[in-house]
């Protein structure tokens, strides 16, 4: 039982806000967001929007999924104790980022005055398109540095670079936005981006990790097995990164600029509020379940355990932000944001399915089984696309929301099956129950906020969320026992300044 409490330690200190990074990067998050509405405005976010997500898409295109297959890899290698063999792996994920980076920028500089003129109706954002290339480069480089911080498990390390990049990044963006506005978005993406990797590079340089003279007829052959199962990665990315891109597509033709920027500012809230929990899942839950997913007693304890404190540490953030709805729309925005309250307020509780379906989802990668994985993915983003799309026609901004959960639903029940059918995975009895009370407080809150009398509303889902935050702390206290864990943090503390 000892060990057991120990291990959830370990999950709720990489998932929650226990050590500050992620508060941090939350905040600095947040920050650039207000900026941003504040000197862009909802046209100046939907052009923001569609620069970073072709980036994003871009960076799928051509990264291969190097950067995370190369996790796996390290990962297990690291773990095994083969560490000669994990050092040769990072020497080829370098060799190979620096290729595809190179092939990303020149991409997008040969596609550049063609993608200013579909998307913009103008020639005048060719240069911004350039630079977004010049950004890919440096994304592909920086993500490869993470895999090497993640498979040797130097999660500190990751998550200071992670930090440090975001205030840096911050300080010299907002500026700009004030002086230069629409203008400075795409240098500001650049400058975010290359200040990511010149910190992971100097925290991965910490590690003095010896440098490995491989010739280029070396490359290929030694890095194939990393290139396969990145490649099945990759696609998958590239479908998501597809569905983002035809869904932002659709709402500038049928709503314009600034609708897009309304929904681009919906999403990231819900992509911020999500960050609290499922950034923890690439950065920790991810490499550490690769090395015990063929034990399957383990398996099912270590994807159980991070089913469970996900769940319990995002009902209170889901709770909070239905009550606190308007006045927090404002702090994240301004006051032109305000009609996304309704669609947030829907999509926000697909959260919470996510929160359980993301821990079960990372098995099948953990096993790297990619047939299963890209046939699920291709149907996962088909049905995403289909139901936002959809939902967006029925209803606007708010049918993008209903789509949301009503995906995320269909999407946990999915990959529910197929762990339990195919890797004979299921939780044990006692968190069903937990699940149907995280479910029923959400949905009570949800229905507190059509409430008309604003007096009765709040002191309703303001009870509610109280007793969220008790319901969580009890449970997790339970597993976890806060005081043992705060002392054993500050034990640490004092031993590492001593």
């Amino acid at each position: 039982m000892g060990n057991q409490k120990k291990q959830y330690q370990q999950v709720f200190k990489a998932t929650s806000l226990f050590g500050g990074v992620q508060v941090l990067q939350i905040l600095c998050s947040i920050a650039k967001s207000k900026v941003a509405a504040l000197f862009l405005g909802p046209a100046g976010f939907g052009v923001l929007r569609l620069l970073r997500t072709t980036l994003l898409l871009t960076s799928r295109l051509t990264g291969f999924g190097l950067s995370l297959s190369a996790v796996k890899f390290i990962s297990t290698e690291f773990t095994g104790g083969d560490i000669k063999k994990a050092y040769r792996t990072i020497g080829l994920l370098k060799r190979m980022l620096w290729l595809t980076g190179l092939l990303g920028a020149l991409l997008l500089a040969v596609l550049s005055p063609f993608l200013s003129r579909w998307l913009f109706d103008s020639e005048a954002y060719t240069v911004s398109f350039i630079l977004v290339g010049v950004a890919v480069l440096f994304r592909q480089l920086a993500e490869g540095q993470d895999a090497i911080l993640q498979g040797l498990r130097k999660l500190r390390l990751l998550a200071k670079a992670n930090v440090w990049g975001s205030i840096l990044a911050l300080i010299i963006v907002a500026p700009l936005y004030y002086f230069f506005g629409e203008a400075a978005i795409a240098p500001g993406i650049v400058i975010t981006v290359g200040l990511n990797f010149l910190l992971t590079r100097f925290f991965v340089k910490t590690q003095k990790i010896p440098t490995l003279h491989l010739g280029w007829q070396q490359t290929y052959p030694e890095g194939k097995p990393m290139l396969k199962l990145g490649l099945a990665l990759s696609f998958t990315g590239i479908l998501t990164a597809i569905t983002a891109y035809g869904l932002q597509l659709l709402i500038q033709a049928l709503g314009g600029t600034e609708e897009l920027g309304l929904f681009s500012a919906g999403f990231l809230i819900l992509n911020t509020y999500g960050a609290l929990i499922f950034t923890a899942m690439t950065k920790d839950y991810y490499p550490r379940l690769a090395g015990i997913v063929h034990q399957r007693p383990r398996m099912r304890a270590t994807v159980e355990q991070q089913a469970y404190i996900a769940l319990l540490l995002i009902t209170p953030i889901i709770v909070g932000f239905l009550t606190f709805a308007p006045q927090l729309i404002q702090l994240l925005f301004t006051e032109k944001f305000l009609g996304i309250q309704s669609m947030i307020s829907w999509g926000i509780l697909g959260l919470l399915f996510k929160a359980v379906s993301f821990s079960l989802g990372y098995v099948m990668i953990a096993k790297a089984e990619t047939k299963i994985f890209m046939t699920s993915n291709i149907a996962f983003n088909g049905l995403q696309f289909v139901l936002l799309a959809a939902g967006y026609y029925w209803r606007g901004l708010t049918g993008l929301g209903i789509g949301f959960l009503i995906y995320y639903i269909i999407h946990f029940i999915v990959i529910y099956s197929i762990d339990y059918h195919r890797y004979k995975f299921y939780f044990s009895q006692s968190f069903y129950p937990l699940f149907g009370a995280c479910i029923l407080l959400c949905g009570l809150t949800f229905w507190g906020t059509f409430i008309d009398d604003l007096t009765w509303r709040y002191l309703f889902t303001a009870g509610i969320f109280i007793l969220s935050l008790l319901f969580s702390y009890y449970y997790l206290n339970k597993r976890i026992n806060f005081v043992e864990l705060i002392k054993s943090v500050l034990n640490k503390r004092n031993t590492d300044k001593s």
